[in-house]
This record gives structure tokens, C-alpha cells and sequence, in this order.
């Protein structure tokens, strides 16, 4: 699968070879840690990481397209007010995530 960055109106997608994928967060921040490459991930994964120095983020400029993220319950039950705030408090998290 290959990885697809934006800018403007301008896009670009990157497919490399691989020889080692996975599809867990720390799994694939672990990878990038060791030295195995590079990653395409959550900036709010790695930011502690980019900070220390130990990865160094590329391609800054470029931004992959939104990736879209559901809470998912039951609609015909009730939604208890702890539930409520809970994903109140995700959306803002994740707002606020996608603009530092």
C-alpha cells in the first residue's frame, strides 16, 4: 500500500519495498526505533520520539490525507453521561492533535 502526501493541491504517493509490515501502532514505532526503516504514522504516536532525537521526521511539509476515525455504539441504547464525556473529550484530543 503506498503512502500518499499532500500539499496544496499537489499529491504525491511513495510505494517502497518492503520486507517487514506490521499493523499495530507500537509495533510499527518499535520498528522505526530499531532502525528498520521509515515509518508513515500518527505524528501524536512518535511525537515524544521526534523530541528526543531518536526519529527524525521527514517530508514535513507534506501531510497525508485525513484519516478518518469513528467511535462506534449502539444508538438504540442509552449513552451514559461517563460515554458522553468520553468522546467529547476524543474529539477535542484529536482535534487538537491534527494541528500540532
Amino acid at each position: 500500500m503506498p503512502a500518499v502526501f499532500e500539499r496544496s493541491n499537489e499529491r504525491f504517493e511513495i510505494t517502497g519495498h518492503s520486507v517487514f509490515s506490521v499493523n499495530e501502532s507500537n509495533a510499527h514505532v518499535a520498528a522505526g526505533l530499531a532502525g528498520l526503516g521509515i515509518i508513515h504514522t500518527f505524528a501524536y504516536t512518535v511525537q515524544k520520539h521526534i523530541e528526543s532525537g531518536a526519529l527524525i521526521p521527514l517530508l514535513e511539509e507534506w501531510r497525508p490525507a485525513p484519516y478518518p476515525f469513528h467511535v462506534v455504539y449502539s444508538p438504540n441504547r442509552y449513552l451514559s453521561h461517563r460515554v458522553r464525556v468520553f468522546i467529547d473529550w476524543l474529539v477535542e484530543r484529536f482535534l487538537q492533535q491534527s494541528y500540532e
